[in-house]
């Protein structure tokens, strides 16, 4: 299966074709709609994260398909990408315990790298899985 570069102008199209359950209609009035076209802060910010709180120990599938975009995220070598990652994404993942638990066997080895970056100084309390 061929999948598509990610790019920090086509982020938005791929997280959105990845995970279709992303465009229901509470999350879309949560970014105040499409026509203003939304950045990939707000898209990630607000519904990606919502996304990965809602998975949390649900479903397996799902986390999976997640850790899977989240490492093709973190391998781009696309610097901004890189930051939102740490800025926006990454720390939904260590807001718990339980959140980063559910989510650890899912994610690959550049993700893990910038969790470990983040978590000390975002989750101080947080103890990364080995």
């Amino acid at each position: 299966m061929f999948e598509d570069v990610i790019s920090w102008e086509n982020l938005n199209a791929l997280v959105l074709r990845e995970f279709p359950a992303l465009l229901r209609d509470d999350l879309i009035e949560k970014i105040g709609g499409f026509e203003w076209e939304p950045g990939p802060y707000t898209i990630f910010g607000t519904m990606f994260n919502q996304h990965i709180r809602e998975t949390v120990r649900r479903e397996v599938d799902e986390q999976s398909k997640i850790g899977a975009f989240l490492e093709r995220m973190a391998e781009s070598g696309v610097v901004n990408i890189e930051e939102l990652l740490q800025l926006e994404v990454l720390p939904t993942l260590v807001e718990d315990q339980g959140t980063l638990d559910a989510y650890w066997p899912y994610l690959g080895t550049h993700t893990r790298r910038l969790i470990s970056l983040i978590a000390p100084r975002v989750a101080p309390s947080i103890v990364l899985p080995t």
